[in-house]
């Protein structure tokens, strides 16, 4: 609406593709500072998260050095192997492992945000909200693990973002918006054999119980 019958061009320069889709109408995709590809909204926005995926996976082998700390591995598990692939309704434990390279103790926390392939945020999983503070000595290598007990998104692709903080000096170690990507496929999170599409859905399922009140 802000350029429409007016004659006028609008320049949108963003990361978020949801802004992207609504406000745009042609795009323009960089890499390394050079355009990159040049198309329609769509196709656009398909390229970008190319990119992106790509990114991802050249920029985090591990170990990888951060401040006062390595980080040796990010790795999500369901109840037999490590899985980047994962279903609907199923547990799954995502585990962190760090070394403490400092000379001082680091009150690790820990806060890893899901996005959607669009960066649009759906959740947050941080340990400062549940009081999970990790005390890491120096040299020192722990392995931190967030359970969930019924993975509650549905199908799409999830980048997860992270951030590691040491509360005791309110310093931040690390900050990554696009530090792991992984698939969700549907599942039978209902444990009704029914398999409803996203368009049904929307992102996240709620376990909920219908019945009529005998007093009503």
């Amino acid at each position: 609406d802000l350029s429409k019958g007016e004659g006028r061009t609008v320049l949108f320069v963003s990361h978020n593709m949801v802004s992207v889709q609504q406000l745009c109408t042609r795009c323009l995709v960089f890499k390394n500072g050079t355009i990159h590809f040049e198309g329609n909204v769509k196709e656009s926005v398909n390229q970008y998260l190319r990119n992106e995926k790509e990114k991802m996976a050249s920029e985090h082998a591990f170990p990888m050095k951060v401040k006062n700390a390595i980080i040796h591995d990010f790795s999500i598990y369901n109840e037999e192997s490590k899985v980047i692939n994962l279903i609907s309704g199923d547990s799954y434990c995502f585990n962190l492992s760090v070394e403490n390279t400092s000379v001082n103790l680091l009150e690790m926390n820990v806060r890893l945000q899901l996005f959607d392939e669009n960066q649009c945020l759906i959740t947050t999983l941080n340990t400062y909200h549940t009081n999970d503070t990790f005390e890491i000595v120096p040299t020192e290598k722990i392995t931190m693990q967030c359970n969930i007990d019924k993975l509650a998104i549905t199908s799409g692709q999830y980048i997860v973002g992270i951030q590691l903080l040491d509360l005791k000096e309110r310093d931040v170690l690390y900050e990554n918006e696009k530090f792991y990507g992984f698939k969700v496929a549907n599942g039978d999170f209902y444990n009704t054999g029914k398999l409803p599409t996203i368009k049904n859905l929307g992102f996240l399922l709620s376990e909920y119980k219908w019945q009529r009140p005998e007093n009503l």
